[in-house]
């Protein structure tokens, strides 16, 4: 319990920042976001250590990258879109073996901020 009341404040403070910022500023910030969330990615592959690991989340990182940059410089729907694909990754390394070894209450949480933030980027910079 205490875990996810953690995610939901982390989700309340990035909120708040998101409102602060102007609109093209406030889309930087969640695009710079989930580049984090990427590279958050390729650290657990380097803290696993399989080589096989490490490449599978380097690619998975770099298609992350590369939707973000096309969320910046093309279409912006890209950004929450890139956020509920990182959710949907969180949970493919919660039900398979096919990412690195994560604990296993961390993929689930990780899923459930990068949907509320998908959500509320949707909601503050589409409507």
């Amino acid at each position: 319990m205490f875990r996810i009341l953690f995610v939901l404040i982390l989700f309340a403070a990035t909120c708040a920042v998101g409102l602060y910022l102007p609109h093209f500023k406030g889309m930087d910030f969640f695009a710079i976001l989930l580049m984090l969330l990427a590279g958050l990615l390729v650290g657990f592959a380097l803290a696993d250590g399989r080589f096989d690991k490490i490449i599978i989340e380097l690619v998975v990182a770099v298609g992350f990258v590369a939707l973000t940059m096309l969320g910046m410089w093309k279409s912006a729907w890209l950004i929450p879109l890139g956020f509920v694909l990182h959710a949907a990754w969180c949970l493919v390394h919660h039900y398979s073996f096919i990412g690195a070894r994560i604990r296993s209450w961390f993929s689930p949480l990780c899923a459930l901020y990068s949907i509320l933030i998908a959500g509320f980027v949707y909601g503050r910079f589409f409507f």
